[in-house]
This record gives C-alpha cells, sequence and structure tokens, in this order.
C-alpha cells in the first residue's frame, strides 16, 4: 500500500517588484532550556511523542504525563509586532510566550512534546530537524498526534459523518497503526506534526501521524483519541489507569475554558 506524507504551506499571492525591498517580520521560535547552555547536552531518547492542539495537548497531559518525568525545558515564541499593538502601547504582546512544553521520560528514553498552540510553519522544519538530531537514535520512532477542525475534513462520502473521526499517515517503514483508517487524498496536513513525518521519511525512521478531526472541543473529544493508546509507542510509556486519565482530563478541559475566558477581563 502507497504512504502518503508531506507538508502543504499556504504561499500568499502578492505581485512584487523585483526592485522592491521586502523586509517582513515573521515570529521566531526558540528553545528555553534552563538546566542546559546548549541544545546538545539534552538527554539520548529513542522515541518521540509530540501532541499539537488542545485535544492532543489535554490527551497526553492527562494519559501520560505524571510527575515522574521530568521537564526538560520549553518551545518560546516571539511574536510579531503590529502597528495596532505598538499604537496602543501593549508591549507585552512582543514578550516571548510558551507554545509547548518538553518532558523527558528516563525509563523509557522517550521525549514527550506537547503544544496546545501550533508551531508557525516557518519554524516546524528546523524543530522536526532538531528532535531527530538531539535523539543521538540510529533507531528512532515518532507518534505525532494533531487536531483539526471538521471543516478541514475532505472526503467523497455521501454518508453523514460523525465527527470526531481519527485518520493517519505514515513513513513508509512503519507498520500497523492500531486500526486507525489511512487519511484520504485530497486531504494534507501541516504544522510541525508533518514536518517531523516527513523529517522521519527522508532519514528512514518508523514514525505515525495520527490526526483528529473534531467539531466542538469536549471531554469525549479527548476520549476519542484512545484508539492511539493502542500504538505500541505510546502504549509503554502509559503508566495511569485509564479512569483516572479521564478525569483528569476533564479537570483539564474546565482549567482551559476557565482560562481562556478571564482573557476577555
Amino acid at each position: 500500500m502507497a504512504t502518503f506524507f508531506g507538508e502543504v504551506r499556504e504561499i500568499p499571492s502578492r505581485a512584487v517588484d523585483e526592485d522592491e525591498e521586502i523586509d517582513v517580520e515573521i515570529p521566531t521560535v526558540f528553545f528555553d532550556l534552563p538546566e542546559f547552555s546548549d541544545m546538545t547536552q539534552l538527554p539520548a531518547y529513542d522515541t518521540v511523542i509530540c501532541a499539537t492542539g488542545l485535544a492532543p495537548t489535554v490527551f497526553l497531559e492527562s494519559y501520560l504525563i505524571s510527575k515522574e518525568l521530568r521537564i526538560l525545558g520549553y518551545i518560546k515564541l516571539n511574536p510579531v509586532s503590529t502597528p495596532e499593538a505598538e499604537f496602543l502601547g501593549l508591549k507585552y504582546r512582543k514578550q516571548p510566550h510558551v507554545v509547548g512544553k518538553l518532558c523527558y521520560d528516563e525509563a523509557n528514553r522517550a521525549l514527550v512534546c506537547v503544544s496546545e498552540k501550533e508551531v508557525p510553519n516557518e519554524s516546524a522544519a528546523e524543530i522536526a530537524s532538531y528532535f531527530v538530531d538531539l535523539s543521538k537514535s540510529s533507531s528512532l520512532e515518532c507518534l505525532i498526534i494533531t487536531a483539526l477542525h471538521y471543516s478541514y475534513y475532505k472526503t467523497g462520502l455521501t454518508s453523514e459523518i460523525r465527527f470526531p473521526i481519527l485518520r493517519q499517515l505514515k513513513t513508509v517503514t512503519e507498520g500497523e497503526v492500531g486500526g486507525i483508517m489511512t487519511l484520504e487524498t485530497p486531504n494534507t496536513l501541516s504544522g510541525l506534526g508533518a514536518a517531523l513525518l516527513t523529517e522521519c521519511e527522508v532519514r528512514g525512521f518508523r514514525a505515525c501521524l495520527v490526526a483528529q478531526y473534531y467539531e466542538s472541543l469536549d471531554s469525549d473529544t479527548v476520549t476519542k483519541l484512545e484508539p492511539c493508546l493502542g500504538i505500541e509507542r505510546l502504549r509503554k510509556l502509559i503508566k495511569k489507569p485509564i479512569e483516572q486519565a479521564r478525569q483528569y482530563s476533564q479537570h483539564l478541559l474546565r482549567t482551559s475554558k476557565i482560562d481562556r475566558g478571564n482573557m476577555y477581563f
């Protein structure tokens, strides 16, 4: 069976004079690793588990991440300045903010990355390359879980689809993926997940990207990610009882809604 992978980036169309000088500020992403003076000092790992989006992040925070995991640092974003923000004096918008968190499972030599906010496309390929290079492993395995709104899902089926649904893309060397259906063309994925999948394909590593298409963010959206627990590289890391993880996911979702609500006060 043919395996589809890759990254499609939207490129805005604009007529540009060849002599015109373009100085467009773009957001920059960097690693904040307080315990390490150099990125190469990170502990080696053979597995990368990465989640992007709110539901996948809550899923890993609830089912996988525990106090036993060591926090290595954070992925942070330097946002671009805007004329509106400068006019209003909103300097806080220029302050770096956390995009993702990096944790380490020493017993299983696994790097876990959770990123509620998507890494900008301009930085996705570079970070994916770092994840692979810093592993110091010749047999790296990756699992990426991401989430998209159902409006992004393209299908020729006339029957009604009940969301959320899971679809997957994998590298040629990857085996079965927990019975999750392959993402059909012409659907495409972009961002950090697609960049990491592509990086693994180019280097011959086993990797799988699971995409969830959802209608609303609730506890059911998170529990519908549980088929991912059937994937060996994730299953071997899970230590929490399922019911306990489900209850904690509800707590995290409530907290997230409160935090987002406070943004308007």
